[in-house]
């Protein structure tokens, strides 16, 4: 079967497509002002490349720099006011004075997001800390 450009068009018309072209950039002081413009266009972020690095399908790794993302996070804390019990605890328990285990309670979490594409809920949140206060 082959396939016209007309029938491509017509199965893509759902679609967002933005071309993209590449730019070099010199320093990270340039680097910098590209994603500033990049955010302020709707895109998430960066992807950097190497001029000189090797077509990959996939990703590159941190060691061989071909290609790296760059995403700006944000922190922000939240109270812990729900959690869906496991069927097995993992965490470390500890006992009271009176051999009791230790219930937790106020728990806060320190976490990180990304503030962009999202309205009711954290984009992409991952914690990096608990505490109570």
């Amino acid at each position: 079967m082959t396939i016209s450009k007309p029938m491509l068009a017509e199965s893509m018309c759902d679609i967002d497509i933005v071309k993209l072209c590449p730019k070099l950039v010199n320093s990270a002081g340039e680097l910098a002002k590209f994603e500033k413009e990049c955010l302020e266009k709707g895109f998430e972020g960066v992807i950097v490349r190497s001029p000189d690095s090797p077509y990959k399908c996939g990703r590159s790794t941190l060691k061989q720099q071909w290609m790296l993302k760059v995403k700006q996070f944000v922190d922000d804390e939240a109270e812990v006011v729900g959690f869906e019990e496991l069927l097995h605890n993992n965490n470390e328990s500890s006992v009271d004075e009176r051999g009791y285990l230790k219930r937790s309670s106020t728990k806060y979490v320190k976490y990180k997001y990304f503030p962009i594409g999202t309205k009711d809920a954290p984009r992409h949140p991952v914690k990096t800390t608990v505490f109570r206060l």
